[in-house]
């Protein structure tokens, strides 16, 4: 679930990004930039089909070892026949739509929002399914497991302020998502296209489960709920060029944000706020995938051995405490500081200046945002690594969608002063 490192070439200087930590201009947008393209959810189509299974989730090779995960061949997921998200106001639907959420925690640039926003749907769904074995890997990042928890609690809260509400399950995708669907009788269910092979295959044999059996006079009939799905490229597949100079010739402008929907259809009848389900504490997520954990390792000690020391190594990082700080509504007893959204955070991020006299995190953590974002800068970016804070900070919140890749190109391309470069 970590997004792509920058590679080292991505991290040059120019004389209008020069970056110095203790300077007002440390922000390097470059390496930003970079991050943000080579995520393995903007490689282009043409070029997912063909990427080898170690470029398939970067950054994970050490948790995939660690928690034991199968390198046997694919198995062939059900084929499903998506729609694209477009067509829900063609179909006009009648009943309710669930948006199924999961790497796309957010309702900013959310096409799926704005398309069921706009379809004219009488009810909407939100759902999210908290199953602990696709969530192993935030054990093994910094705070991802704080970061989801403080998505969830925002999502919410977004949601209500337009009508709506997110519903949460617990427990496997199979279950949760038809349970859902069947209680709501959903008539189609809108979710992000997959790219990586690990989500992409559980989540298609999901979808491609969804249905139910229609009694009519001349008997029963099997009906499929329809798949919308939608996806959200810095730049369009369209302009695809196999040679790296040819496509940043023909690909144009990059995509701009889109706006969250202002209002959305009420939840479907019967479903009220307490049936919306209780989102875990950070301490109760970490217990529930240790104990997945724990049941993928068994019979396994090696493997247990080396999976409890790289949690170990990632709760001990300073990274972890200032993240659990930073998504804490009152980072300190005394602070009366409201919570904050991710844009929020990344804006404060990209016009920080972090004070020379600071040398320690803990000292410049001082309970506000600001604070605790100077901390994790000092912390993490030097001279052999130019970029690193934002990785440290906004890596988890990236890979769970709380923030769209789109809008952090545009606003860091907009605090380098309009430059954009890819890599």
């Amino acid at each position: 679930m970590q997004l792509a490192r920058s590679k080292a070439g991505s991290c040059r200087h120019t004389a209008g990004n020069r970056s110095s930590v203790n300077g007002p201009k440390w922000v390097h947008v470059h390496p930003i930039q970079h991050t943000l393209f080579t995520s393995r959810r903007e490689a282009p189509a043409a070029a997912r089909a063909v990427l080898p299974a170690s470029a398939r989730r970067p950054g994970v090779a050490c948790a995939a070892a660690a928690t034991s995960i199968s390198t046997a061949a694919a198995r062939s997921a059900p084929a499903v026949e998506h729609l694209p998200v477009s067509q829900l106001a063609k179909d006009q639907p009648q009943g309710t739509v669930v948006v199924w959420f999961k790497g796309d925690l957010r309702v900013d640039d959310h096409e799926g929002l704005l398309a069921v926003s706009g379809s004219g749907a009488p009810y909407c769904l939100p759902l999210y399914c908290i199953d602990p074995d696709h969530l192993i890997p935030l054990l093994f990042m910094p705070g991802a497991p704080e970061v989801l928890v403080c998505a969830l609690r925002e999502l919410r809260a977004e949601l209500r302020a337009r009508g709506s509400d997110l519903a949460v399950a617990r427990g496997a995708w199979g279950a949760g998502v038809a349970g859902a669907v069947a209680r709501a009788k959903a008539v189609g269910v809108v979710s992000e296209a997959e790219v990586e092979l690990s989500v992409m295959e559980p989540s298609e044999e999901v979808l491609a489960s969804l249905g139910g059996t229609t009694s009519t006079a001349k008997g029963s009939s099997s009906t499929k709920v329809p798949s919308y799905t939608w996806e959200s490229h810095i730049w369009s597949d369209d302009a695809f060029k196999n040679n790296y100079k040819d496509w940043v010739r023909a690909r144009g402008s990059p995509a701009a944000p889109k706006p969250a929907p202002s209002s959305l259809p009420p939840l479907p009848p019967g479903y009220t706020a307490a049936d919306a389900g209780d989102i875990p504490t950070a301490t109760e997520l970490r217990a529930m995938l240790q104990a997945a954990l724990d049941t993928r390792n068994r019979g396994q000690p090696a493997v247990a051995q080396v999976s409890q020391a790289a949690i170990a190594a990632a709760t001990a990082n300073p990274m972890n405490a200032l993240l659990t700080q930073l998504c804490t509504d009152t980072p300190t007893p005394s602070s009366q500081e409201p919570a904050h959204t991710w844009q929020q955070r990344l804006a404060a991020y990209l016009s920080t200046s972090v004070p020379a006299a600071t040398t320690s995190s803990t000292a410049s953590a001082s309970g506000s945002m600001v604070g605790i974002i100077a901390a994790a800068v000092k912390e993490t970016e030097g001279p052999a690594a130019p970029g690193a804070s934002f990785p440290a900070l906004f890596g988890a919140a990236l890979a769970l969608g709380a923030l769209s890749r789109r809008r952090v190109y545009a606003a860091a391309t907009a605090a380098g002063g309009g430059r954009s470069r890819a890599a």
